[in-house]
């Protein structure tokens, strides 16, 4: 029986199935942010204070790897007296100089998303980089920009379009207070 081509072909696909990456997609919202998303596993929290631009913020992440993806949500409560571009501007490149990238190769890209409240802006990044480790990893994200925060969502790795369609899409942000 094991030896007919058919049989083979069943047992490499259930073997390959289990062990690609399966997204468990929860909708999650860091810790004070006004923007909840959809992850495709279950977050690590962390918070600590980041120097942007010469001023501390504080910052909440959630943070979960699925297979060779990373993803990541955080929150950046914005400065007093920083504009809120100013301090994205400063994340994205802080995020470059963590991926190991000159800041000047970082693309921007144009982000639409819909039912968004009034104020509320939408901007996306994206970065050829490298992991702690050497790895090469390719980065996309998206920044919500609100007057006192900026949430972005980022995904590390080779993610399929459906999975950032998917993450994306998932985005809710909430009306203003």
């Amino acid at each position: 029986m094991w030896a007919d081509p058919c049989w083979r072909g069943v047992v490499m696909a259930l073997v390959l199935a289990g062990c690609s990456p399966t997204f468990n997609w929860r909708q999650v919202r860091p810790d004070g942010a006004s923007v909840a998303a959809l992850l495709p596993c279950k977050p690590n929290a962390a918070q600590r204070n980041v120097s942007l631009g010469g001023q501390e913020a504080g910052l909440s992440m959630l943070s979960c790897d699925v297979g060779d993806l990373t993803f990541a949500m955080a929150r950046l409560r914005v400065p007093a007296g920083m504009a809120v571009v100013d301090a994205a501007l400063a994340w994205q490149q802080a995020a470059a100089v963590s991926l190991q990238t000159d800041p000047a190769t970082v693309k921007t890209w144009s982000a639409a998303l819909p039912r968004l409240p009034q104020g509320v802006t939408v901007r996306g990044w994206r970065a050829q980089g490298s992991r702690h480790d050497g790895r090469s990893v390719p980065a996309q994200a998206l920044q919500v920009l609100r007057p006192d925060e900026v949430v972005q969502l980022v995904v590390y790795g080779a993610a399929t379009p459906e999975v950032l369609q998917t993450l994306w899409e998932g985005i809710q942000v909430d009306a203003a207070p």
